[in-house]
């Protein structure tokens, strides 16, 4: 009746599950708005800090951690009512919470829940309306609270790495960030705002009376021309409408050229007061440089080091310090009203294209026009909106409760000796059990709960002797043990287990053939047969709760060190990973990631459902490629080899997404060429009709002493096609070039056009075809499972892209296995697969079946 259920658990499950989410996501990421960013930054300290013993499990519990990390990661679609609760957590008086991890914590869910409040019941385009009368000017006060944050984010960052790095890397951090420094200049900052008028806003008077003359001019240009030599009309001469006077055109031209007048001597007299501004203001303007530009050489110290340090301390930091270059730019800025209202009407002219998901460049122009409302401390309210209802998750994984079954639970089949004291009495036999371990995956929005339970029927034949006589007592009943496993990203909890047995007792005789003495000792058991179950139930449920602690400590134990480790890592990446939180729901653990920017959106809509569940499945919308290569390129110029340098590192092929496999084109001195990508969507992938596109945007090019200051479009398609049972990812067709402004194009962005066309298009050379790993699972790039032998019996069962996301579904198949499930994978192109989905590939067939 001893379950002996540890080492398979800790060999086959919590292991693998404690480091799934690693796997796909990791812990800690760069977030999207201030009060987002502030509290998740806030959550990956604190769980950075305890780190995970005892008295971290203890915090974990009391302050609700797990919640905590889900509505964190939530950001803008968090619950307020869950905010709340825990916002009164870290409010209590329990000893502790004054130490700044926690009141970090609590302010900026102090913030969050500001910031969300009635977020919901906005009406999102009669808000962006009335959001041009709500301009607010950045104060001194504000560019002092955003500097005070950084100050604090830096010594926190000194303090923290003082003690944690080893001398060689605390003395390179040191050097490379200048902590020191950065933290004596900021405190140094004289903040000045610009002048009521400024020069900026002289200039915008200027502009607007500029227009109004050039609307003058034009005018008085449209006005008839008449011959002096015409003699007037007489009086008597036939008119078409004698009720319509005549026009006055010398009155009108006289009145126009007054007009024309006044205008040009306002122009005159702004100039001349804008020069005045300019002289009395240039000590500030002057003081402004040079403070930005010192600015931006700390920000450059971040840069340089943000591939080497990605622990939460340090990305906290150079979020915070970010956040005041750009309250300080905009804080002093001497027009920022005009350009918020220029912001603003852009912003109520794209909004309502985001109710098209494909709509990808909207999303893109209202990323970038949120990034500046927040760096410019404008209208949060209306910026969380937007991110709630068009900013959702854009990544999820799924394992299902059916697999953690197949490989962590098992069969319970043993039969053991008895040999025990019970009340004095020596009783002796064999113990059968019958049972089960298993998981069962219980529903949780905010963690992930599972409950390890065993259970087992028992039967036991014993004998207890008296003198030369035995007698016999059989038993038989239930039993069962119960263990929750609760975790999130930050930690894992087990709670203490929970056992239960009934059992029940029967005589079956005595060794004795004299009938008197079988009569008198069945008497005896049938008076303490009660007494006798009670007291078998409860031996066998206190020994059962003992062994069933013991023999499932250790795997839990190593689960928490394989999360553990399984955190550090994600941490020193935290700069190239979502926000994630994990939860359990339906019979499935669930990973929900999101990786978002101040500058983009994330998926517009959720991933359907297809059929039925696979035992792991992936979803990923474009969105995700989009945000993490945006930051790399955006508004950047780079060179033929620096470009082709940088995609042979985003796709780990030799010659990037542009030439053949293995395969990198020098190009000659007088073809090299260099390219500004745009703003807005530099790189944009689509996932549509089981197709990768790839789009890539420039707004500007070089080609030896050729400046073209024209934009072009380029777009690559790709498949996943099978070969000779390999999956290979082939360019389809012709990369097609397109002119962002096809009426003004001239001669020198046509020819190179033609040049891109002959580079990316090449007659006499075969398109990419790139080898994808079996199964579309790299099992070899993932260290969660690599060392996993049950890995490789994984099978795709899954592959759709469509509407912008990529579904990939994996079912564990043994070998020798009789598991099957029907399989869905129609992005997987071969001729047979295309006559079968005719309704899916004859859209674009032309253009991919060569």
């Amino acid at each position: 009746m001893l379950l002996r259920l540890c080492q398979p658990i800790a060999n086959k499950m919590l292991v693998l599950i404690a480091v799934a989410g690693a796997s796909f996501f990791g812990f800690c990421s760069v977030a999207v708005s201030d009060t987002t960013q502030q509290l998740q930054c806030a959550v990956h300290r604190l769980n950075a800090t305890l780190g995970s013993d005892e008295t971290a499990e203890g915090w974990r519990r009391f302050l609700l951690l797990n919640v905590l990390e889900t509505q964190s990661a939530m950001g803008e679609q968090a619950d307020i009512a869950a905010l709340q609760r825990l916002h009164q957590q870290f409010s209590s008086n329990a000893p502790g919470l004054d130490h700044p991890i926690f009141a970090d914590v609590r302010i900026a869910l102090e913030n969050q829940i500001l910031n969300l409040s009635s977020v919901n019941q906005l009406d999102l385009q009669d808000t962006v309306q009335r959001a041009v009368t709500q301009f607010r000017p950045i104060s001194i006060q504000n560019m002092q609270a955003s500097r005070d944050q950084a100050t604090r984010e830096l010594a926190a960052l000194r303090d923290f790495y003082r003690v944690e790095l080893a001398s060689y890397d605390r003395a390179d951090a040191f050097y490379t960030l200048q902590l020191d420094e950065a933290i004596d200049f900021l405190n140094q900052i004289n903040f000045e705002l610009a002048p009521e008028i400024s020069v900026g806003k002289m200039n915008s008077m200027i502009r607007d009376l500029e227009e109004k003359k050039r609307a003058v001019v034009e005018s008085i240009d449209a006005l008839p021309i008449r011959d002096p030599e015409t003699p007037e009309p007489l009086e008597n001469d036939l008119k078409l409408d004698p009720q319509t006077p005549e026009p006055d055109d010398n009155s009108n031209l006289k009145d126009l050229k007054a007009e024309l007048k006044a205008l040009e001597v306002r122009i005159a007299e702004l100039g001349t007061q804008r020069n005045e501004i300019s002289r009395a203001d240039r000590p500030r303007l002057q003081a402004r440089i040079a403070t930005f530009n010192q600015l931006v050489k700390f920000q450059g110290g971040f840069e340089v080091t943000a591939e080497k340090f990605g622990d939460p301390y340090f990305v906290s930091t150079r979020l915070a310090f970010d956040r005041f270059v750009r309250v300080y730019y905009y804080g002093t800025e001497d027009n920022l009203q005009e350009e918020y209202l220029q912001r603003i009407e852009r912003l109520v002219e794209v909004l309502p294209k985001l109710s098209d998901p494909a709509d990808r460049l909207a999303f893109g122009i209202v990323g970038k026009t949120l990034e500046w409302l927040e760096n410019a401390l404008q209208v949060p309210q209306l910026v969380a909106a937007i991110r709630a209802k068009h900013s959702l998750p854009n990544a999820y994984v799924h394992v299902s409760g059916d697999l953690i079954n197949r490989l962590g639970g098992r069969p319970v089949n043993d039969t053991r000796p008895i040999y025990e004291n019970i009340k004095g009495r020596l009783v002796r036999g064999q113990a059968s059990n019958n049972g089960q371990v298993s998981f069962d995956v219980i529903d949780d929005p905010n963690q992930v709960h599972l409950s390890i339970h065993a259970y087992s029927d028992i039967v036991s034949n014993t004998f207890l002797q008296q003198g030369k006589i035995k007698a016999y007592v059989d038993a038989s009943g239930q039993a069962e043990a119960r263990r929750s496993i609760l975790f999130n990203v930050g930690g894992l909890l087990a709670e203490q287990p929970y056992a239960a047995a009934s059992i029940n007792t029967f005589f079956s005789g005595t060794s004795s053939n004299c009938g008197l003495v079988n009569r008198i000792a069945g008497k005896k058991f049938a008076e303490s047969k009660s007494d006798s179950d009670r007291d078998a139930g409860s031996r066998v449920r206190k020994e059962l709760q003992e062994r069933f602690s013991s023999e499932t400590t250790t795997p839990i134990e190593k689960g928490k060190q394989a999360f553990e480790k399984a955190q550090l890592k994600s941490r020193n990446r935290s700069n190239y990973i979502p926000e994630i939180y994990a939860h359990s729901r339906a019979n499935q653990i669930v990973f929900v990631g999101k990786k978002s920017s101040k500058a983009t959106l994330a998926a517009p809509n959720f991933p359907a459902n297809f059929g039925p569940s696979q035992d792991v499945e992936v979803r990923v919308h474009d969105s995700l490629l989009a945000n993490y290569v945006d930051p790399i390129f955006s508004g950047k110029t780079f060179t033929n080899e620096e470009l082709t340098a940088e995609l042979e590192k985003l796709t780990g092929n030799k010659g990037g997404i542009l030439g053949p496999e293995g395969e990198t084109e020098k190009l000659d001195e007088d073809e090299a060429f260099s390219i500004t990508f745009t703003t807005v969507r530099p790189v944009q992938f689509e996932f549509e009709n089981n197709l990768l596109a790839v789009i890539v945007s420039g707004q500007k090019f070089a080609q030896g002493d050729k400046k073209i200051d024209a934009g072009l479009t380029i777009k690559i398609l790709f498949r996943v096609s099978q070969n000779n049972g390999e999956l290979l990812l082939v360019r389809v067709g012709k990369a097609e070039l397109d002119y962002v402004d096809a009426e003004n194009k001239d001669a020198k962005i046509v020819a190179f056009r033609s040049f891109l066309d002959g580079r990316l298009n090449p007659k006499d050379k075969p398109p990419v075809a790139v080898k994808l790993p079996a199964n579309l699972l790299p099992i070899e790039k993932m260290e969660a499972l690599r060392d996993r032998p049950e890995a490789k019996d994984f099978q795709l069962s899954q592959f759709r892209i469509e509407k912008g996301w990529l579904y990939l579904g994996w079912n564990h198949v043994p070998a020798g296995s009789n598991y099957v499930r029907p399989v869905d994978l129609p992005a997987i192109w071969n001729e047979a697969s295309v006559q079968q989905m005719d309704s899916i590939y004859t859209p674009i067939r032309p253009s991919v079946i060569e």
